[in-house]
């Protein structure tokens, strides 16, 4: 209208919610990828005597005992670190070896899973064992096994993923995420259209299915929502539960000729 002027100040704010929003639709506009769908080797789980060998550590650990727990380590025994990357190698001779291999079996896996190896003075061992025990107690709380995905005839507790990671490499670069939020669905999840449960459902996520989980957001959704992005492109959102580590900590065993199972390598992640 003519003679209408406005105020500087206001035209700032008017260009900032202007901006703001183009910056919330690109943030939403991720580029398609091929869906990418993970797999396990749960052959490993019907075997009577790795059911009887978790059993036994279940027990160990919940009594708070360690002698047993040595009793069921290989001589071999290797602690490795690994990357919270998905996508980079985790197996015995693909990464870091944590401390040194000299010494019992059962004291290389004390001082790897409380200190990386090197114990500081202030850590008693007391301490030492506690990490030990939480450690297994967190793994026993999947209640999932399968063969490790690069080595065969292993059982790895939880159980550990096996996808293609060139297509997941795409993924990630699609959905312009770190690779460390790549995520599995546990079980059939819908993504919404919008972070509200009567939004229309985008894509129904299926039990194996990748998910790159989009955290760097510029705008903003109600907590306990999750935003995912969609094959297509763009977000899909989700407060259900399920969204689980793609690779998470692990307690890994090997069948020796006697037909025991021992433990042959943890994975630590972080490395």
């Amino acid at each position: 209208m003519r003679g209408m002027r406005f105020h500087p100040a206001l035209l700032s704010i008017c260009a900032l919610a202007f901006a703001s929003a183009a910056l919330a639709q690109t943030q939403l506009k991720t580029k398609p990828y091929e869906p990418v769908q993970a797999s396990y080797d749960r052959a490993v789980e019907s075997d009577p005597a790795l059911k009887a060998r978790i059993e036994a550590i279940r027990q160990a650990v919940s009594a708070h005992m360690l002698a047993p727990l040595e009793a069921m380590i290989s001589g071999g025994y290797v602690p490795l670190s690994c990357s919270n990357d998905p996508l980079a190698p985790c197996a015995p001779g693909q990464s870091k070896v944590i401390g040194k291999m000299q010494g019992r079996p059962a004291d290389r896996l004390r001082t790897a899973l409380c200190c990386e190896g090197e114990v500081p003075a202030d850590v008693s061992r007391q301490d030492q064992e506690e990490t030990v025990f939480g450690f297994f107690a967190t793994a026993l709380e999947e209640n999932s096994v399968s063969a490790h995905p690069d080595i065969p005839g292993s059982a790895c507790l939880p159980a550990l993923a096996k996808f293609d990671h060139a297509k997941a490499e795409k993924a990630v670069q699609a959905a312009g995420i770190d690779p460390e939020n790549l995520r599995v669905a546990g079980g059939d999840i819908p993504l919404r259209e919008k972070p509200a449960e009567d939004a229309p459902v985008a894509l129904n996520m299926k039990q194996g299915d990748l998910m790159p989980l989009v955290v760097e957001l510029t705008m903003s959704i109600p907590a306990g929502w999750n935003s995912i992005a969609l094959p297509k492109g763009g977000l899909g959102f989700t407060d259900q539960v399920g969204i689980n580590e793609l690779t998470p900590p692990a307690i890994c065993f090997l069948k020796f000729p006697n037909g025991e199972w021992q433990i042959a390598f943890t994975i630590q992640r972080g490395g």
